[in-house]
């Protein structure tokens, strides 16, 4: 695959062992977990001990002395991978639907992960360079360093902050999404040495595609709200705030936050772009709200909804 350079680059750079974490995660026992709230079945606990999830929405408190916060979507194939490097050195966070989890970084960044979510933290983290990678969805917190610079690896992309916030989406396996709320940001492909970086300022919403010249979609949008879900102070302001995406993406959204099943039909109805502000604590309205604007109408069932 296309990656396969930057991994053996990664497998070397990342290899030294550290002490885990005395929170690092069992991702094997998160993911299967995952399916089967999917499938409607939840296993019985077997009582290892392992960690135990936190709070799903736990009320945040104010972070000093930051210097950029940074909010990213990102999945696929490889994102996933990075849970191989190193041989258990790296240190692995993941969550689960309806879970939401804050993981601290060594260097005093903070890392705010959305449900369905896995982050990968590799050992040398924070020793002349700050690259993490993501699969799903996460708000970052960066303790600012010129010297050592912080980036997030996701679906092929590297995207490097410069002291600012920004959303990155990535829902398919050759195209990211980039919304900048603060600052600027650099984004280039991850897999190519060399590559020049495209440069993003505030407001501007972007999609690179793999082969492909990146398309700016539009300037100077509101963007504030884009991860109100990591910084609300409670679960009544919390919301889901969704910038022309597909029905079928901001369905699955809901998926991974209500442990739910959510299908539209027509598939085609599915395909169409929607701009809209869902609500994170009520399932209920956000389907109504999401039926509303599509002219349709929801269909409840025990753990299984139907927009038709």
């Amino acid at each position: 695959p296309e990656a396969e350079a930057e991994m053996a680059r990664l497998r070397a750079a990342w290899g030294e062992g550290v002490p885990s974490p005395s929170e690092q995660w069992d991702v094997d026992r998160a993911w299967a977990k995952t399916r089967a709230r999917r499938d409607g079945i939840l296993p019985i606990s077997s009582g290892s001990g392992q960690p135990t999830a936190a709070p799903r929405r736990p009320v945040l408190a104010p972070w000093l002395r930051i210097a950029a916060m940074v909010a990213l979507i990102a999945g696929g194939v490889w994102g996933w991978r990075a849970l191989t490097l190193g041989g258990g050195s790296a240190a692995v966070y993941a969550t689960v639907e309806g879970e939401r989890r804050t993981v601290a970084l060594s260097d005093g960044s903070t890392v705010v992960m959305a449900p369905r979510s896995t982050l990968t933290v590799p050992a040398r983290y924070g020793r002349g360079q700050r690259e993490v990678m993501l699969e799903g969805e996460a708000w970052f917190t960066v303790a600012h360093d010129e010297s050592r610079p912080f980036a997030v690896l996701a679906d092929g992309y590297r995207v490097r902050d410069i002291g600012t916030v920004f959303t990155v989406q990535a829902r398919s396996a050759d195209t990211v999404g980039v919304t900048v709320v603060e600052g600027s940001v650099a984004v280039a492909r991850a897999d190519t040495d060399g590559e020049a970086e495209t440069a993003l300022v505030a407001g501007d919403v972007a999609r690179f595609t793999t082969g492909a010249v990146p398309v700016l979609v539009r300037r100077g949008e509101p963007t504030a709200a884009l991860a109100s879900w990591a910084t609300a102070t409670d679960d009544a302001t919390a919301t889901l705030d969704l910038v022309d995406v597909r029905v079928a993406d901001a369905l699955a959204a809901l998926e991974r936050w209500f442990a739910v099943a959510v299908v539209v039909t027509p598939a085609t109805l599915g395909q169409e772009t929607v701009t809209i502000t869902l609500p994170l604590n009520s399932l209920d309205r956000a389907l109504d709200d999401i039926a509303r604007l599509l002219g349709v109408t929801v269909h409840r069932g025990a753990n299984r909804f139907e927009l038709r």
